[in-house]
């Protein structure tokens, strides 16, 4: 089937509405997590802990988890977190759920900054996480995808990007978890130590398709012709636009 002259109207404004144009390759996907510069709850009275605000949920105490307006890598605060100091190996941070395509890669990333006077200690470190979840929420792995480990040599007054790459989602995926944890690991010799982590800009997004995991509902033509979805309305073709990158190919088209 081939979708009318509407239809291919709303696409074109669906991609320069993305701010780039169609090409016969991808269309870069956004940001999936909500409240991704942790700019609820304000801080602009002072700390608020409990942070960060919905769609994140927060685990461990409370009261080590604040958005802050005194550090920020873009808006007007961040999430800034300690200890915990609950235990050795215990961890604090917050996490978000969102859906994802099995087939579908996914990456995502977070910028966390530690400033003078109040550096990483000991084995102390934190970390940005990826994982697949089944419809029921259960953890598919034995363990999320996670990035390089922010500690005391990560740097001090300067914010670095920890990427990680959760790779093609599995058949069974429905959802990923997005999460931020600081660790509490101690001087190495059963003491807790301190030091506090900023967090902003958390990201999620979808990269690309696997060679055979690319959603059936979606036939791809060139960049002159139209996308067609067996039955697919005017909204989900611009959805799919804006949300999933778009693989080429000319076999499928009619």
């Amino acid at each position: 089937m081939r979708i009318g002259t509407f239809m291919k109207a709303s696409l074109t404004v669906a991609a320069l509405a993305f701010g780039t144009a169609m090409t016969s390759s991808s269309v870069q996907a956004q940001n999936l997590l909500g409240n991704p510069s942790f700019e609820t709850p304000s801080a602009a009275a002072g700390d608020v802990s409990n942070a960060p605000g919905a769609p994140w949920a927060g685990f461990n105490q409370g009261t080590l988890r604040f958005t802050t307006a005194s550090q920020a890598h873009t808006g007007t605060q961040s999430v800034k977190t300690f200890g915990p100091f609950d235990g050795i190996g215990g961890g604090v941070g917050a996490n978000q759920v969102v859906p994802v395509v099995p087939g579908v890669s996914y990456s995502g990333s977070i910028f966390a900054r530690q400033i003078t006077g109040d550096v990483l200690a000991g084995l102390n470190f934190g970390a940005y996480q990826l994982q697949y979840l089944t419809a029921a929420s259960a953890p598919i792995g034995a363990s999320p995808f996670e990035s390089t480990h922010f500690t005391s040599s990560s740097g001090t007054d300067t914010w670095v990007q920890l990427s990680v790459n959760a790779g093609v989602a599995p058949a069974n995926a429905a959802f990923i978890r997005a999460q931020f944890v600081q660790v509490q690991l101690g001087d190495g010799n059963g003491n807790q130590v301190g030091g506090a982590i900023y967090w902003d800009d958390a990201s999620a997004a979808a990269l690309g398709v696997s060679n055979d995991g690319f959603p059936s509902r979606f036939w791809a033509c060139t960049e002159d012709e139209v996308i067609a979805m067996p039955n697919a309305s005017a909204a989900t073709v611009s959805d799919a636009f804006m949300n999933v990158p778009i693989r080429i190919n000319p076999s499928e088209r009619d």
